[in-house]
């Protein structure tokens, strides 16, 4: 066994001597545990394979990033452990929520590909029969599937599904920050406004009596309440007004304006560089500089600040971004494919960290998507990352992709083992506190109701065995009533004794439903046939029978 008493390199305290940190008034045998062989505790490396910047760094990295400020690292160490020991669980890494608005300037090209006619808008035009006749098209829209038959006559409710391509200049502005803001920015209500505030619906007005032709359709948008500070944001960013009912709109009538005085006037013959055409000119290519049109070569030019130096990398062993063609389209297909595997993989672990979802996790959907991971991380798709990630628009997405595929397929075996275990009758408590253990020190969050399975399953397997002494101390002992510690304070001893009670209760009713099996003598073989004898046989035995007893 390794010697345990040699310091910690990174948090400096001595292991197997210094009182164990994550557990509450630890005994003599509690003492702070070494990392396998490693030079560094237990501790530290739960600490730093699940809190940023540690998690992404190597060893060296790792020591290097304490070094520069072992107090401060030391400070957020112990107020980790302290959580541990009242039975906390932080989240690794929270995450900032940003809400911005955003105006776009773009050039867009689109190809139709059809229109989506859902079953019932088919029967309220009476073409119902063409459900059966035509094969089905799934679409997701606005978060919802929806299934219909795809036609080439468009109409009111029918979907329009289109293939389009868009070169955008965009203006953005943050709106809120919940990790930059120190006043109370509520990020969920402003999302909620500038949503409610762009959200358009359509209205029909009837036709009056004695009326014919077309019902008149009318979009109506829903104007939300906001400050004075965010109405001025909004004009300024250009989400007020999105949609305009009834007369043309001021808007409206300045781009006509606008139209108008761009149109080039007739010159007059003879009349030189007179008149208003020389400066009308000047404002068309200024206006025009901005950005250039459909049939400008410009458009299709590089970026020259984002390409410099692209065309002498090789020389430093970098490899020059090639001419757009079958290989870059193929690379951005299997980034899209890993992304959406991933996100696949976050769906997983967060529902593995809800309380209310863990236990419908199959085992059957974590291994698939395990195999999912495996198959989007062999070697020839990896070196598809890596070249999109030396060069071009989408290197900081590969190297995010590669950066997240990586931490997947490192947690991806813990959770399969945990919800196999778990799912298990016939897993041990020993096993399935080891899969917790093992998953949480490769940093995926659980709830603490996984606990209390493994603390139920100890206390079967003691009452399983007649060990009832150490099921009395299992149930009213610390560790127990540890799993109570974040419950409301007014609660927490309600609780407690409820999961005390139960458990005591379930353990006894198993064990006096046992079968008793009851040991039934084994049946005399028998020696040989059955002799069969006559009347005078038998009486003459049994004579002989009785004179030899005599």
């Amino acid at each position: 066994m390794p010697d345990q008493n040699v310091p910690c390199v990174r948090c400096k305290r001595m292991c197997g001597e210094a009182p164990n940190p994550t557990v509450q008034n630890p005994g003599p045998q509690d003492v702070l545990k070494r990392r396998g062989k490693r030079n560094f505790c237990q501790s530290c490396y739960q600490y730093c394979a699940s809190h940023s910047p540690y998690c992404d760094l190597d060893s060296k990295g790792i020591i290097s990033k304490i070094e520069e400020d072992q107090d401060a690292y030391d400070a957020d160490l112990t107020e980790w452990e302290s959580n541990r020991r009242q039975g906390k669980r932080s989240r690794a890494g929270e995450k900032s929520v940003k809400v911005a608005a955003e105006t776009r300037s773009s050039i867009t090209t689109r190809v139709l590909l059809g229109y989506l006619w859902s079953q019932c808008l088919l029967k309220r035009h009476k073409l119902d029969s063409l459900w059966a006749k035509h094969p089905k098209t799934t679409v997701v829209h606005c978060g919802k599937p929806i299934t219909g038959i795809l036609r080439e006559v468009g109409g009111p409710g029918a979907v329009e599904i289109y293939s389009d391509s868009q070169t955008s200049a965009v203006r953005k502005h943050l709106k809120a920050d919940t990790a930059a803001d120190d006043a109370d920015e509520d990020a969920d209500k402003s999302f909620r406004d500038l949503t409610k505030h762009l959200t358009v619906g359509v209205t029909s007005k009837e036709l009056e009596d004695g009326e014919t032709g077309e019902q008149s359709l009318q979009l109506k948008s829903k104007r939300a309440k906001f400050e004075q500070e965010d109405e001025d944001f909004l004009s300024v960013w250009g989400t007020c007004g999105i949609v305009t009912a009834g007369a043309k709109s001021s808007r409206d009538s300045d781009d006509e304006d606008d139209q108008e005085k761009s149109k080039p006037k007739k010159r007059a013959k003879g009349n030189g560089r007179g008149g208003g055409g020389g400066p009308r000119k000047i404002k068309q290519a200024s206006a025009q500089a901005d950005g250039p049109s459909l049939g400008d070569d410009a458009a299709s030019q590089a970026d020259t600040a984002r390409d410099f130096g692209l065309s002498s990398s090789w020389l430093l062993g970098g490899k020059p971004r090639g001419p757009k063609g079958k290989g870059s389209g193929k690379g951005n297909k299997e980034l899209e494919s890993t992304e959406k595997v991933l996100t696949l993989y976050d769906g997983i672990c967060n529902q593995l960290e809800n309380e209310d979802t863990f236990m419908s996790l199959s085992f059957k959907k974590v291994a698939d998507v395990s195999d999912k991971l495996t198959n989007r991380s062999t070697e020839e798709l990896m070196k598809v990352y890596r070249d999109l990630s030396q060069s071009g628009s989408e290197a900081q997405r590969a190297v995010e992709t590669m950066r997240r595929l990586a931490a997947a397929n490192t947690r991806s075996t813990s959770i399969c083992q945990l919800v196999s275990a778990i799912h298990d009758t016939e897993a041990t408590a020993g096993t399935l506190r080891a899969s917790i253990d093992e998953a949480r020190d490769a940093g995926v969050n659980l709830p603490i109701s996984v606990d209390k399975i493994a603390f139920a399953r100890v206390m079967l397997e003691f009452s399983a065995s007649g060990q009832w002494d150490d099921l009395f101390n299992t149930i009213q002992g610390e560790p127990v009533q540890n799993l109570f510690q974040n419950e409301p304070e007014a609660d927490r001893a309600d609780r407690c004794m409820e999961f005390q009670f139960v458990s005591l209760k379930t353990c006894i009713i198993k064990f006096l439903n046992q079968e008793i099996q009851v040991a039934k003598p084994a049946k005399a073989e028998g020696k040989g046939p059955v002799e069969v004898i006559g009347k005078e046989e038998k009486k003459k035995r049994d004579e002989e029978f009785s004179r030899v007893a005599r």
